[in-house]
């Protein structure tokens, strides 16, 4: 029991550790860093190749829904450019298992699935990868619950700052 006790105690800790206990309302609407620059600087169309996510440079830029991208190569730039909401992550670049509680939990860029839905993100750390918790889930289910909490954060924010977007 005392074992048990501990261990969740250690997951609340990492949580607070890596979110900084701050809550959703308080959190920007996307997931950015101070620059803006969404994704931790990773290329949006590379989380479509096989190789997997590559990190963008700051000479391919395209800014897209208040977010900025970094692109690795001219050719994922000009595919972005074609379909930005296709390649853009879903959930504002949030943690799809935390958005399915309304959350915005901060992800581990290379921690993700594609799916012909789009790009789910998930925070991962050594205690917790929620990404397998997503998959051992029912996928679709999950993805409705996130969706509707995504378009009441949306909504919500929405309200709060009238004319932004």
């Amino acid at each position: 029991m005392m074992t048990k006790l501990l261990a969740l105690l250690l997951l609340l800790s990492s949580v607070c550790a890596t979110s900084s206990c701050t809550s959703t309302a308080s959190l920007g609407r996307l997931n950015l860093d101070e620059n803006g620059v969404a994704l931790h600087g990773y290329d949006p169309v590379s989380y479509h190749a096989k190789d997997g996510p590559a990190r963008g440079t700051g000479r391919l830029t395209q800014t897209f829904d208040g977010a900025v991208y970094l692109f690795a190569n001219e050719d994922n730039l000009t595919r972005f450019r074609r379909d930005p909401a296709y390649y853009a992550p879903l959930y504002g670049g949030w943690c799809a298992w935390a958005m399915v509680d309304g959350e915005k939990v901060d992800v581990d860029p290379k921690n993700f699935i594609v799916t012909p839905k789009g790009l789910f993100l998930f925070y991962k750390s050594f205690l917790i990868d929620t990404r397998e918790k997503w998959l051992d889930g029912n996928p679709e289910e999950l993805a409705a619950k996130a969706d509707a909490m995504w378009e009441k954060l949306e909504a919500d924010w929405a309200h709060e700052h009238p004319g932004e977007h």
